[in-house]
């Protein structure tokens, strides 16, 4: 069959030591302030927060040439088929990005998966692509049962503000803009067509929390097999009493990670965020 590698993009939240473990290939996405550039592996989540009033860095995706690169450079690894699974095409130009690079390599089968998803809702299916590949899945039946397992995948984002989503300009389906003057906070997640929606609308900060702990809680309720993961913005104290309250499920996954969310996507964002991200097997 050959051998099958994986590659995504660094908005997966697929850190390079998870990378290492799982022998999954990573491209890092770009952020640009006036005066400096940085990717998601040379700057941390901290300088941006402690900078965002200063300036709210652009954030763009590595160049073509770059990927193509990165592509060659698999290839000469040894791999002769490639999955590029990247975050949402309606959220970032990744996905169209690898598509254009894959019409400039030879000799290596490249297929594009488009995740429908963000954050670790994308970088899930690099870990189990990982588990298909070790299973003898052929490249085809890897795409396809990914493509079943979309509605699986799932990110619960809790923010604090909509400013810096709106700023960005990927609100998408998200409703409530004009919450803040009532102190509601939202709980958004992404749909079946890879945009922002809004879950829930909750009255301060901590019940927004809480409620998306119990909306993960339900939705595991009697589930053997699962990821989960754990992720914050510049709200460690957040992430703590949830991994207090969700304690049995985290020593029952099978794939756990906490952490803060990527750079570049913590200035989409804010600070204030919390996130729970589940994958059901």
């Amino acid at each position: 069959m050959g051998k099958i590698a994986i590659l995504t993009d660094s908005g997966s939240e697929i850190t390079p030591k998870i990378a290492e473990e799982y022998g999954i290939e990573l491209m890092p996405l770009q952020i640009n302030y006036s005066d400096a550039s940085y990717n998601d592996y040379t700057i941390e989540p901290k300088y941006i927060y402690e900078n965002i009033d200063r300036e709210v860095p652009k954030t763009s995706i590595p160049s073509l040439g770059d990927i193509v690169n990165k592509l060659n450079e698999i290839k000469n690894k040894g791999f002769d088929k490639i999955i590029c699974i990247s975050i949402s095409s309606k959220l970032s130009g990744m996905y169209n990005a690898f598509m254009l690079a894959k019409e400039q390599v030879e000799d290596v089968q490249v297929e594009v998966f488009d995740s429908k998803n963000i954050s670790i809702g994308t970088g899930f299916f690099a870990i189990f692509a990982r588990k298909l590949i070790d299973e003898g899945f052929s490249l085809e039946s890897i795409i396809e049962t990914m493509k079943s397992k979309i509605k699986d995948s799932v990110p619960v984002i809790t923010l604090d503000t909509l400013k810096y989503l709106s700023l960005g300009g990927r609100i998408g389906k998200i409703t409530g803009i004009v919450g803040n003057l009532l102190n509601l906070k939202l709980i958004i997640s992404c749909n079946e067509d890879g945009e922002y929606y809004t879950v829930e609308k909750n009255r301060g900060t901590m019940k927004n929390i809480n409620r998306a702990i119990d909306i993960v809680k339900k939705e595991l309720s009697g589930i053997k097999d699962y990821y989960l993961v754990l992720l914050n913005g510049d709200n460690q104290s957040a992430m703590e009493k949830a991994k207090e309250s969700m304690n049995d499920l985290i020593e029952g996954a099978k794939f756990y990670y906490e952490g803060q969310i990527a750079p570049t996507l913590s200035i989409h964002t804010g600070p204030g965020l919390f996130g729970i991200g589940y994958f059901k097997l």
